[in-house]
């Protein structure tokens, strides 16, 4: 009933002023005349200066016209500045500044018109920590921290991470600390999309782990990869490429080769709380195909507040030719509490 008296008091005034601007036809036959200030989300918003700002679902609407240019998105992606002409039924005409008509449109075509400017992208991330201290017939200290960061575009996507893990535990008999683990890695990466799904990457990554005598292994890779999912529920990618790997051992000389490169990132919602993420990077050697590394994360984060959760993480690397008399299986557990900035 209030919209109908709207349009019976914006047809009346339609009649006795002049047009200002712009005319919406509705499939009823009613008729408003205004300024077309947008259309967003299938919601034409029209403004009258005796009226103010009325609402109107595009379901309801038969023509739109606009004397002045407007910003039209299209279905197909393309954006033109074009003036609204009224043509048969749910179709507008698209005229240019010269009053040329260059493209006639069904009004379902019509993704908007003068959309508010896209926000800025901004990097987001997070950080995690946990702190363990043990004084009494057991004495012993951890310290475990995690970052990352990433920004994306609609072209492209930049990441980046650090972990870190230190702990020790008092040796009775000597008295002193011994370490149980002392490790560190860096990442980077950057993908570069061609297509709303393919893209190409280039990474660096950077590892030192002193309890497996491993100086520093460096990584570089590059290759394509698949945005099969993305959105703000669930995310899941896959890749393939090339790599070169530099390793050093503490007394073991360097291992220097060039592997493939297959990975995949999974990450979803699980409900309001709970929010799983899991990713995998294998690396197995050009020349001996047994020679492999490969590194996997399992993260579990429960929700606390909007910002704070607490995380459970499993990192698994394997590394098929590790430093003598050191194992090739490294399985770490991380429980701590984190930060989205």
């Amino acid at each position: 009933m209030k919209f109908t008296s709207v349009c019976i008091i914006g047809l009346l005034l339609s009649c006795v002023l002049p047009a200002v601007g712009g005319q919406v036809v509705l499939v009823n036959g009613d008729t408003l005349t205004g300024t077309i200030d947008s259309i967003v989300g299938g919601k034409l918003q029209l403004r009258s200066p005796l009226l103010g700002t009325v609402e109107i679902d595009m379901i309801h609407v038969d023509s739109v016209t606009s004397d002045e240019l407007v910003t039209v998105v299209l279905s197909d992606g393309r954006s033109v500045v074009r003036r609204l002409r009224a043509a048969a039924p749910r179709t507008a005409q698209l005229q240019d500044d010269a009053g040329h008509v260059d493209l006639d449109v069904a009004l379902d075509e019509i993704d908007a018109i003068n959309p508010p400017p896209k926000p800025e992208p901004q990097w987001t991330g997070s950080i995690t920590g946990s702190v363990t201290s043990i004084h009494g017939n057991t004495r012993s200290q951890s310290i475990q921290a995690s970052v990352s960061v990433s920004k994306r575009t609609e072209t492209d996507r930049t990441s980046a991470g650090a972990d870190y893990g230190r702990a020790t535990r008092r040796n009775d008999s000597t008295g002193k600390d011994d370490t149980t683990e002392d490790w560190w890695r860096l990442r980077a990466k950057y993908d570069r999309f061609f297509s709303e799904k393919f893209y190409g990457y280039i990474e660096g990554r950077y590892a030192v782990d002193k309890v497996a005598d491993l100086d520093r292994r460096i990584i570089g890779g590059a290759g394509v990869g698949y945005q099969w999912i993305e959105s703000e529920r669930m995310n899941f990618s896959t890749e393939a490429g090339a790599a070169y790997i530099s390793e050093k051992y503490k007394n073991d000389g360097t291992d220097d080769r060039i592997t493939a490169q297959l990975g995949y990132h999974f990450d979803t919602q699980l409900n309001s709380i709970l929010t799983f993420n899991h990713d995998l990077s294998y690396f197995p050697s050009t020349e001996t195909f047994s020679d492999y590394y490969l590194t996997t994360t399992f993260e579990l984060r429960a929700r606390l507040t909007e910002k704070m959760y607490t995380s459970f993480r499993t990192i698994f690397d394997y590394d098929a030719t590790p430093a003598p008399d050191k194992t090739s299986t490294d399985i770490r557990h991380i429980l701590g509490v984190g930060w989205d900035f």
